[in-house]
C-alpha cells in the first residue's frame, strides 16, 4: 500500500474478508520480504472479521529476514505511515530462531525489513492480534524521541503475542518493542 494523497478520515480504505470467507494471504517460503507492506500510507484499517465472522490470517513461511506486516517509511521528514488500523487478525511467521523475523514491523523502507529507524510512522492502531511463530512480535523504531521523526500516538492492545503453550509457535526473542515512542 503506497500513499494515496486523497486519503482522509472521510476518504479511508478497509481491508477485510468476505462475508462467510476465512482468507489466508500467504507469501512465499523464501522471496517475501512482507506479505503487506505499507509505505507511507494512510488512512487504511486491516480488518480481519466482518459482521458475518469471516477471518483473515497473514502467513510469512518466509525463514529469513521477513515481517508479516511491515509499516515502512522513507527517510525523509514527515512522509510515514499514518492512521493505520490492524486489527483482529492472525499472524503466523515463518520461524522464531532469527531476530530479523517480525510479525509487525515499523522502520525504514528498504530492501529487507530490519531495525533501522523509519520517520513519523504515527496514528498506528494493533488490536485483536494473533503473532505467533515469529522471532519479535512488534518491533517500532522512530528517529527520535520527538514528535518529528518519533512514533506518535500508538495504540496497542488486546493482542496475544505468542500461544500460551511452549512449542514453535512461541516468540523467540521478545514481543513487544517500542524507541521513539510519545
Amino acid at each position: 500500500f503506497s500513499n494515496n494523497p486523497q486519503a482522509s478520515a472521510a476518504f479511508s480504505l478497509l481491508v477485510r474478508p468476505a462475508v462467510s470467507v476465512n482468507a489466508v494471504i500467504q507469501g512465499s517460503t523464501s522471496a517475501t520480504a512482507g506479505v503487506l507492506k505499507f509505505v507511507n500510507a494512510q488512512y487504511i484499517t486491516i480488518d480481519g472479521i466482518n459482521s458475518g465472522g469471516a477471518t483473515l490470517e497473514l502467513r510469512n513461511p518466509n525463514t529469513g529476514n521477513s515481517a508479516s506486516i511491515w509499516l515502512a517509511s522513507t527517510s525523509a521528514t514527515g512522509p510515514g505511515n499514518d492512521h493505520i488500523g490492524i486489527r483482529n487478525i492472525s499472524i503466523t511467521g515463518g520461524g522464531n530462531t532469527t531476530a530479523t523475523q517480525y510479525g509487525i514491523v515499523a522502520g525504514v523502507d528498504a530492501a529487507l525489513p530490519g531495525t533501522t529507524a523509519g520517520m513519523d510512522n504515527d496514528n498506528i492502531t494493533i488490536e485483536g492480534v494473533n503473532i505467533q511463530r515469529v522471532f519479535r512480535g512488534i518491533w517500532a523504531i522512530g528517529t527520535a524521541t520527538g514528535s518529528a521523526g518519533g512514533l506518535d500516538n500508538w495504540r496497542i492492545s488486546n493482542n496475544i503475542i505468542g500461544p500460551a503453550s511452549t512449542g514453535t509457535g512461541n516468540i523467540g526473542g521478545m514481543g513487544i518493542y517500542m524507541n521513539g515512542a510519545l
